[in-house]
């Protein structure tokens, strides 16, 4: 308890590709629990010395986080990675050869800050990766969100006393040769009347409560 200092927190990033390859990432080297397991890429194999679990090994590749701004609503969270360029061989860097052999738009990612002393998350962040900078020894990441509402079509139809339907179409059902008006009224097949009814009866005329004012003593017999 007396102590003032010890392992500082460690950024980690999973990253699962569309193919289904698997890495993972941290600002130092260090073995922990991933979230998200895939294929071990065939990347591994051109490595000199590959680990011995690849799920758990993370690549001191992550050299920043930046932007990270939660919304707490359906505006799109947003952050960026900063990846190193710089390892590889004389002919082919390897984030650069990664980007070269698989695209990593749309990637699976799940960023988290991990306390090593106490092998427990503090923070964690989910989402899809997009390529945002390529350079000669940095990478950019940014992120989108799983659920993105501004890339999300809602519902074509429209709330309305009109049936949405289009005459004989699968939706509407009737299979004669005399079209409806698209109203309740018209409809031959009211069970799949796609509209809204509101129908509603006005009444502007005022009321007088009935308020009886003969008082009335009413004992009780005991």
């Amino acid at each position: 308890m007396s102590a003032h200092s010890g392992p500082a927190p460690l950024g980690l990033l999973d990253v699962v590709r569309t193919n289904g390859d698997s890495f993972h990432w941290a600002n130092a080297q260090v073995s922990a629990p991933s979230v998200y397991q895939g294929n071990t890429p065939a990347w591994a194999a051109t490595l000199k010395t590959p680990p011995a679990s690849w799920d758990t090994y993370y690549f001191p590749w992550l050299l920043n986080v930046t932007g990270i701004h939660l919304y707490r609503s359906q505006q799109a969270d947003s952050a960026n990675f900063l990846i190193q360029n710089i390892s590889g061989n004389s002919i082919q860097r390897d984030v650069a050869g990664l980007l070269r052999a698989a695209s990593f738009e749309g990637a699976l990612f799940a960023f988290r800050i991990w306390l090593p002393k106490l092998q427990a998350v503090s923070f964690e962040m989910h989402g899809t990766l997009t390529v945002a900078v390529r350079g000669e020894q940095t990478c950019t990441f940014a992120t989108k969100p799983l659920y993105d509402t501004s890339t999300t079509d809602g519902n074509p139809y429209t709330v309305s006393e009109t049936c949405q339907w289009n005459y004989a179409e699968p939706g509407c059902g009737d299979t004669t040769n005399n079209p409806c008006a698209n109203s309740y009224v018209t409809c031959r097949q009211p069970n799949r009347f796609f509209g809204v009814l509101n129908t509603f009866q006005v009444n502007l005329q005022p009321t007088l409560t009935q308020i009886n004012e003969v008082a009335v003593n009413r004992r009780r017999m005991i």
